[in-house]
């Protein structure tokens, strides 16, 4: 489940971003054109035979797969090519595997095999939406035991889930939210949560298959009771549903609109509205995108790869900036050099190139690809240097630019060109963020900086030449005149094509950024030295002789490390040495200006750790960000969703569960901080245990927003993230529903603090949100008897208000209540009113006294200033009953056939014949007692008897 990367050798905390679209294509007809990657951590197979068998179970799979994929959509989907990605080193015997330099990697492959024991997919979605990848065991296509059933069926089941955003329609033994049986609606009997259209037979028995179990009763069925179906039994006549007993050969079909089981309690009908699998798969992207149509699914074309040495992608920034005329000719030389030197390439190498304007914005030019396939195109956009005669903010665009390169996510790193004109304005690096800024950030995305800067009246500001120093990169070629002949051009080009020739990232000495943002001054800041590092403070504000960086304790004074004369801007810099008596530093931002002065709005500060230990904790920890949307621009006028912001937290490929995570979002150098959490207690956090921590933004006003998320451990706490991670996808055996036996996640066992950052997002139309100011959907929603069994229990979450303070809470709760689910929102009345609220994040508990009505379901709604949330889960309160007492498996034979959408092995008086009975012997009854009270007459009065006779 979770991906090991050894590919970023020299990273050690890395930041990925991603809009979560995958590279796979999706054809106008419904084929899907997809990456398979084989993690490095598999082991190569044991002989060429195996490796030959390997592929060709792959192929057979994957026609399989696309068959029962396309007879389960109508025909709307299949797989038209499938490209497997082996580790290099693999041996294959000569024409088994194509030998293909590519920046394709695992991390970047649809669905990829690893060490892993369950099947995992990556959909942070709550429905309807594509995720990220699927990832399974290595030996899922060549398992003989078939655990999961038919591997296309069971790769069914995770595709629907990855592309289409649907969930499994089972529950889970020994959870309330998601059990395993329910009450059905009209039976008032125990059902196994599923979907079907018809009768499944099979046998209610214990998970180890030792004896029959009981689900006829008032208690709930023991954790350990499963019901058994019979994969090829000839009493099935049901079809659906793909999403529950998949492995069952008859089931071949999604739940549609007529089929839905909208009364059991499961993940699809929680997330997705109480909305059929089918119904959903019809509002996809995909579905949406489909033009034409097939007959029937063709066999796969299966490509087999072996990822060799690969020259590093080249990315060419280019400056669209002020050009002096004086320089025309020779940037007409650079343009020239470039454009040989680019059509000098390898084929193969992939190249990207982009422009930046006055507004600081990245433009992309080329897309990433071959230089091959777009030399042409390539060679046409060098041209647009000096371009626009307008000058933007140099610094960020740099950020920018390392987070396009991030989404390549090349193994050995980037090499970033960049062609620069100085001007005479020297606003390029004018304020935050600083150089260290831009260096971490393009660090983080594993970029070499290779720089060409025409200078201005002969002096250089020294910043991109100080970034590419710091970079690793020797070579920045500084041009302080007009100079046609460019005599460093071809040691300087030299450099750059052996740079692209490596394939080994980039040896960056080690650094994490603990702390960033804006800080108050005149107020104390105190850092907490978490390991055995130094740590620098670097503080950026803005030129004023009144500033200061000052260091509680230490008198030593900390002078302006800014070397750009005609910068508006300072730089104050603070080396504190590690010392193990002293865990703690505390330092000032000083400045006597007046307030009504910017000296409050424009102060910014990192705090930078470098370990000496690279064995540390922190070496192994893995940050992965991502947002809710593609791109980073959103229009709330338009929105349904919103924004939400993940951080996905591993340790070695382990979700780490000992962490808080807290996302600051930046706007004029104010802070607004907000919670990622790991609760799986609703939207947007879906599952709890997984590593992923999740939480909801909206912005207090339009703009642009730097967003940054802070990592730090929790080690003399309790564990606020337990619980149990279920794995979707339905073993046949049913008995591992969660962890592997070494448990989910992992804790951190040393103190750590790290920043990753997510690019700048922009927002729009934030007061037109049809959203704001509404409570969060309450999804934990509970219904319990109470105790003394005189009334009803209500328990769940206290919801936030969606744009409000993170204090706001709901003004009041209204609980309704209906008799079935199907009609809820027509028929349910308001039973209950609310008014004593808590602030979000905290549990509520409301009872009332017995509802008089025959009302079963439940479902609460939240108000906030007459603003009402969409109604939670709808829950029954008859399904809460506890467990049969005991757990040891009763002594016996299997049950017998039954169906588990209709009830368990029915008692005889519940059955027609037994109906009959019990009406006979009343009718007896009446008989009897009818004939012992006229003999009882007759004997006290004969006479009367006698005469009337």
């Amino acid at each position: 489940m979770w991906h090991k990367s050894t590919q970023f050798l020299s990273l050690w905390v890395i930041l990925l971003v991603s809009n979560f679209c995958s590279a796979i294509q999706l054809g106008p007809d419904g084929g899907y054109k997809l990456l398979l990657a084989v993690d490095d951590d598999v082991d190569n197979p044991p002989s060429d035979l195996s490796l030959k068998n390997f592929i060709t179970a792959i192929q057979n799979n994957f026609d399989s797969f696309s068959k029962v994929l396309f007879d389960a959509t109508d025909g709307k989907f299949y797989i038209e090519s499938v490209d497997l990605l082996i580790p290099e080193d693999w041996k294959v015997l000569p024409g088994e595997a194509e030998k293909a330099s590519t920046f394709q990697s695992v991390s970047s492959s649809d669905i990829r095999l690893s060490t892993e024991a369950f099947p995992y997919v990556e959909n942070l979605h709550p429905c309807g939406l594509p995720g990220q990848f699927i990832e399974l065991p290595s030996t899922f296509f060549t398992d003989t035991a078939e655990r999961f059933g038919p591997p296309e069926k069971a790769l069914l089941t995770q595709w629907a889930r990855f592309r289409y955003g649907v969930w499994e329609e089972h529950g889970y033994p020994e959870t309330v939210k998601l059990p395993y049986f329910y009450l059905g609606v009209e039976e008032n009997k125990w059902l196994v949560n599923s979907c079907t259209n018809g009768k499944l037979a099979g046998k209610y028995e214990f998970v180890n298959g030792s004896a029959s179990c009981n689900v006829n009763q008032a208690n709930r069925p023991n954790k350990d009771c499963r019901f058994k179906p019979d994969p090829v039994s000839p009493d099935h006549n049901a079809t659906s549903s793909l999403m529950s007993f998949h492995w069952v050969e008859n089931v071949t079909r999604f739940c549609d609109h007529d089929t839905h089981v909208k009364h059991a309690p499961n993940r699809q009908n929680l997330y997705c509205d109480y909305k059929s699998v089918w119904e959903v798969i019809r509002t996809t992207p995909d579905y949406a995108s489909l033009k034409t149509g097939r007959t029937d699914a063709p066999t796969v074309l299966l490509k087999t790869f072996q990822h060799q040495e690969t020259s590093r992608p080249l990315y060419i920034l280019l400056d669209r900036g002020h050009l002096d005329p004086k320089y025309q000719s020779t940037i007409t030389r650079i343009v020239t050099n470039l454009a040989g030197f680019v059509g000098g390439l390898d084929k193969d190498v992939v190249v990207g190139t982009g422009t930046f304007d006055a507004s600081s914005d990245l433009t992309q030019l080329t897309p990433w690809a071959p230089i091959g396939t777009n030399q042409d195109e390539v060679v046409e956009k060098i041209g647009f240097v000096g371009l626009d005669g307008v000058t933007g903010n140099f610094a960020e665009s740099l950020i920018k630019v390392a987070h396009e390169i991030e989404t390549l996510k090349s193994p050995n790193g980037v090499v970033l060109l960049v062609i620069k004109i100085a001007s005479p304005d020297a606003k390029h690096f004018a304020s935050i963020p600083h150089e260290l800024e831009v260096l971490n950030r393009l660090q983080n995305a594993n970029t070499n900086i290779f720089a060409v800067e025409l200078l201005e009246n002969g002096e250089s500001p020294k910043h991109l030449e100080k970034l590419a120093t710091a970079a690793a990169a020797v070579q920045y070629l500084g041009i302080s005149k007009p100079d046609n002949n460019l005599p460093l051009w071809p040691a300087f080009i030299l450099a750059v094509e052996n740079a692209l020739k490596a394939t080994t990232p980039f040896p960056y000495k080690p650094h994490f950024v603990e702390y960033k943002g804006p800080i108050v001054p005149n107020s104390e800041h105190t850092i907490v030295v978490t390991r055995k590092s130094d740590v620098t403070v670097n503080l950026v504000v803005s030129r004023s002789s009144a500033a200061n960086l000052v260091v509680k304790g230490d008198k030593k004074k900390v002078d302006s490390t800014e070397e750009w004369a005609e910068s508006p801007r300072e730089v104050f810099s603070y080396k504190h040495a590690y010392n193990e008596d002293e865990k703690s530093f505390t330092f000032m931002f000083q400045c006597s200006r007046s307030e009504s002065d910017t000296c409050k709005e424009d102060g910014f500060y990192y705090v930078v750790e470098n370990p000496t230990d690279t064995d540390s904790e922190l070496s192994k920890l893995k940050v992965t960000a991502y947002t809710s949307i593609e791109g980073t621009s959103l229009d709330f006028g338009k929105s349904k969703t919103g924004f939400a912001v993940f951080a996905k937290v591993e340790h070695e490929g382990k979700p780490v569960t000992n962490v808080n995570v807290i996302a600051t979002a930046i706007y004029n150098n104010t802070s607004i901080n907000f919670e990622l959490n790991d609760k799986g207690n609703g939207i947007p956090d879906l599952q709890t245990q997984d590593g992923v921590f999740s939480g909801n933004f909206v912005p207090p006003k339009d703009g642009s927003y730097a967003i940054t998320i802070k990592v730090t451990s929790v080690l003399d706490e309790t564990n606020q993230n337990s619980g149990d991670f279920s794995f979707l996808l339905l073993p046949v055996d049913q008995d591992k529903f969660g962890c592997e036996p070494d448990g989910c996640g992992v804790e951190l066992k040393e103190r750590i603090a790290v920043v990753a950052d997510l690019p700048d997002h922009t927002f729009a139309n934030v007061l037109k949100y049809p959203k704001l100011g509404h409570p969060e959907k309450v999804t934990d929603f509970e219904v319990f008897r109470s105790e003394s069994e005189t009334g009803i229990d209500f328990t769940f979450t206290s919801p936030s208000i969606i744009g409000g303070q993170p204090k706001t809470k709901a003004t009041s709760y209204e609980v309704y209540g209906g008799t079935t689910v199907e009609d809820f929102l027509k028929t349910s009345v308001i039973v209950g009113t609310f008014t004593e609220t808590k602030e979000p994040g905290n549990p509520e508990k409301f009872s009332t006294g017995v509802i008089t009505s025959n009302y079963i379901y439940f479902a609460i709604v939240a108000t906030a200033d007459k603003k009402a949330s969409d109604i939670s889960s709808i829950e029954r309160i008859d399904s809460k009953l506890k467990e049969e007492s005991g757990t040891t498996p009763p002594s016996g034979d299997p049950g017998s056939t039954t169906d588990p959408n209709v009830d368990a092995e029915t008692p005889f008086f519940q059955t027609a014949g037994g109906v009959v009975l019990i009406v006979f012997l009343v009718l007896l009854g009446v008989v009897a007692i009818g004939g012992g009270f006229w003999w009882y007459r007759k004997k006290r009065g004969g006479g009367r008897g006698g005469i009337l006779g």
